[in-house]
Formats: structure tokens, C-alpha cells, sequence
């Protein structure tokens, strides 16, 4: 009798932490999800394509059909236990965030849209895996527009330096550049719009 009752002691003490482990566990949103925002003015919708990468980060995109928006890179993606949070910048006005939970089957997702003071609720449902495209890739430029380009800007009386100095990359696909204007250099990668 005292052996059994050890031993279901020692299984009960391994057995209870393994659960509470997979209760901290993160939900997987990978996929592809379609829905709508429900606006004041009615519901606009949308879609959302997430995949972890590297194993455990999320990554995604944003689709808005009305605003002719396709493909846009989520700002940053996390996911804790079922809590997800999904940010996009725009350069208008800052930073929205998708603030929501998966439902315990993970078919859907719902939550507010937080837009500065504003929260405008969500609802989004998985369709399937996620449809996401690889950034486009400029290609080469000219070798003559290679090297380093050099110009003056004046400011406030004061001459204020500026140097771009433009490459190709191996593949010749992209073009990459070093922007110098004095004591500041920021280093750059050139895509090209669709259509030029």
C-alpha cells in the first residue's frame, strides 16, 4: 500500500507541472484570415496572412481591398498563450494594432482595432494557410549610375554635406546605397515601384 501511494504521488508531482506547461504554451495564428472591421460607417473588410518564422517568430501581412491595400508587412506580430497582437505603420498616422484572442479551436480571432483613443471592434476567420508574397526585387541599375554621388545643402547659412553612394547588389537584382549628410550615414536598400 505505502508503495502505491508514493507512486502516485511522484506521477501526480510530474504530471501537473507538464500541464501547466502546455497551458503557457502559444496558440500557432499561422495562416490565412479574412473578415471585416465593423466601422461606425459599416464593416470594412480585410485579411491577414501570419506565419512564424525562425520557429517561433510571427510574421504577416495586411490586406484591405477598399483601401486598396495589398500585402502590406505587419510593424510587429506576437502572440501570447490564445492573445494575439498584430501592429501596422502607416506614415499618416502612427500605429494601429489588432488587438484580439483565437477561439479555443483557433478557427477565429476576435478583438478591437486600436486607432490612437479609439478601439473598433473585429472578427476574423482562418481560411486556410497563409498567402503571403516575397518582397519585390528591383533590378540592377546602370553602371553609370554607380558610385558616389556627392551634393551641398544649405542650411540655415551653413553648408550641410551630402553623399549617396549607390551599388548593386551580387545578384543584381536590388540596389543598395550609403547616405552621408555630415556626421550622420544610413545605410539603404532601393525597391522599385510596380510600373516603373
Amino acid at each position: 500500500m505505502f508503495l502505491s501511494t508514493r507512486t502516485l504521488t511522484l506521477a501526480t508531482a510530474l504530471l501537473v507541472p507538464l500541464s501547466l506547461l502546455r497551458a503557457e504554451t502559444a496558440a500557432d495564428p499561422s495562416g490565412h484570415w479574412e473578415g471585416a472591421i465593423h466601422a461606425p460607417s459599416g464593416d470594412v473588410p480585410v485579411e491577414v496572412d501570419l506565419r512564424l518564422d525562425d520557429g517561433d517568430t510571427l510574421a504577416g501581412t495586411f490586406t484591405s481591398p477598399a483601401e486598396r491595400i495589398k500585402g502590406f508587412p505587419l510593424w510587429s506580430a506576437t502572440v501570447e498563450g490564445m492573445s494575439v497582437s498584430l501592429e501596422l505603420k502607416f506614415d499618416d498616422s502612427g500605429v494601429r494594432t489588432f488587438a484580439g484572442n483565437l477561439s479555443a479551436d483557433g478557427a477565429s480571432m476576435s478583438g478591437d482595432l486600436l486607432v490612437n483613443v479609439y478601439a473598433v471592434p473585429f472578427n476574423l476567420a482562418r481560411t486556410g494557410e497563409a498567402k503571403i508574397e516575397a518582397p519585390p526585387r528591383s533590378p540592377a541599375i546602370d553602371e553609370a549610375w554607380t558610385g558616389e554621388w556627392s551634393a551641398s545643402l544649405d542650411v540655415g547659412g551653413q553648408p550641410l554635406p551630402l553623399v549617396l553612394t549607390l551599388s548593386n547588389h551580387a545578384d543584381g537584382t536590388e540596389i543598395s546605397g550609403i547616405f552621408t549628410a555630415g556626421p550622420l550615414e544610413q545605410t539603404l536598400t532601393f525597391t522599385r515601384a510596380a510600373g516603373r
